[in-house]
């Protein structure tokens, strides 16, 4: 039943009877007159939060609230009231580009059952991160004087509806080892920036450069006795290959 008044009818005829129960009504002459039977709206403090990760749906918001009211009032209150969001002045209609961030939350009663004092102040959306988890991918082999970039995939969560990741890994050029990882994270809806509104974890792996093998062999060569030293500064690399562009002096 809703705020408002209404007559209070007697649903019946009276009967009236006497200390030993006899019907005694026909002595009276029984005139009635309606009361009124009224339902006052009851008062109750509002405080509602939401939260949200970027990227999704409004259907995706969770909301908290905060009455004091019984758990039954407040369902029946929740029902009863219509809830707008706002970017400033602006009420928000896009959920998905929502960037990470609060957001005020609005409340409209559409019946007249509750007086509703709304802590507007401290009634907000939260718009969260999205988690995403990168793996990155191991590179093993010999010293070519090329530079490996570690692969990597996005092993756990996903990426917003339109969003695009530019991630670079670690490389490698010389001999050694390095441990893979993401040197750089920018991922952008269009032109806009979003990568602040992203947790990414990243998962590493492993680079190894090993000696590249070359066997030289240095020239043979004779000649008669006559006293002084014989030398030959010639050579070939009769194992392996050195890289392109690279020169060697023996």
């Amino acid at each position: 039943t809703n705020v408002g008044s209404t007559a209070n009818v007697a649903s019946g005829n009276a009967v009236i009877v006497n200390g030993v129960g006899t019907n005694v009504t026909s002595n009276y002459i029984v005139s009635y007159e309606k009361g009124t039977l009224t339902i006052r709206p009851v008062e109750v403090d509002v405080t509602v939060n939401g939260s949200m990760t970027y990227g999704e749906d409004k259907n995706t918001i969770n909301l908290s609230w905060t009455t004091n009211v019984t758990s039954e009032l407040e369902q029946i209150l929740i029902r009863e009231l219509n809830i707008t969001y706002k970017n400033g002045d602006t009420e928000i209609t896009d959920f998905k580009n929502l960037v990470v961030g609060t957001y005020q939350i609005i409340i409209e009663r559409t019946t007249d059952n509750f007086v509703v004092n709304f802590n507007a102040e401290n009634s907000k959306l939260t718009v969260n991160k999205r988690n995403v988890t990168i793996t990155v991918g191991n590179y093993i082999g010999e010293y070519d004087g090329a530079d490996h970039t570690a692969s990597w995939e996005l092993t756990s969560g996903s990426w917003a509806e339109g969003d695009t990741p530019t991630i670079t890994t670690t490389t490698i050029n010389e001999v050694g080892n390095k441990i893979s990882t993401v040197t750089s994270f920018v991922v952008k809806d269009g032109e806009t920036d979003v990568s602040g509104c992203y947790n990414y974890t990243v998962v590493t792996g492993n680079m190894s450069v090993s000696s590249k093998n070359i066997t030289i062999t240095t020239d043979s060569n004779q000649k008669v006795y006559d006293g002084t030293a014989l030398t030959d500064d010639g050579w070939t690399i009769s194992s392996g290959t050195l890289v392109s562009g690279h020169t060697a002096t023996v």
